[in-house]
């Protein structure tokens, strides 16, 4: 079995509210996929759920980790994302919905138990913080799922 880990964070600036996003993927301790991208304007908190819905995504269509009995571990320095996505937390803010809502179909669209948000404090999420300032810097490239 591998040991599958994603880390995702976001990115805003204060005044010109763009959202940088970016994840990376590591099996074994070994990076293989990193993204970055620029979702256009928004909060932060908006970021944090794209960033997540991103690497869900990107997880469906590389399902042969979670078919194979591999566990993932989506590690995010977002408390607010991961308490809201495992339940500790209710989604209340009503433009934050449609988000949480998407993620939580992609999360179930696994094997039970095979794919798990966690928080992790700021300084052990450096790799996805600078890919999603990296993200900043990109032209605006909102998702294809960004419907709303």
């Amino acid at each position: 079995m591998n040991k599958i880990v994603v880390h995702t964070d976001a990115a805003c600036y204060y005044k010109n509210p763009i959202m940088g996003v970016g994840f990376n993927v590591e099996v074994d301790g070994m990076e293989i996929y990193s993204h970055s991208c620029n979702c256009g304007e928004g909060t932060v908190s908006k970021g944090e759920w794209a960033g997540l819905i991103q690497a869900l995504f990107w997880l469906r269509g590389h399902q042969g980790f979670t078919l194979n009995g591999d566990k993932v571990v989506i590690y995010m320095d977002s408390q607010y994302v991961v308490n809201t996505i495992n339940g500790i937390y209710n989604s209340r803010k009503e433009s934050l919905v449609p988000f949480y809502r998407l993620a939580l179909k992609l999360l179930n669209s696994f094997p039970v138990n095979t794919v798990e948000v966690e928080w992790i404090p700021r300084e052990l999420n450096v790799r996805a913080d600078k890919l999603s300032k990296e993200g900043l810097m990109k032209e605006i490239n909102k998702p294809a799922w960004w419907t709303w």
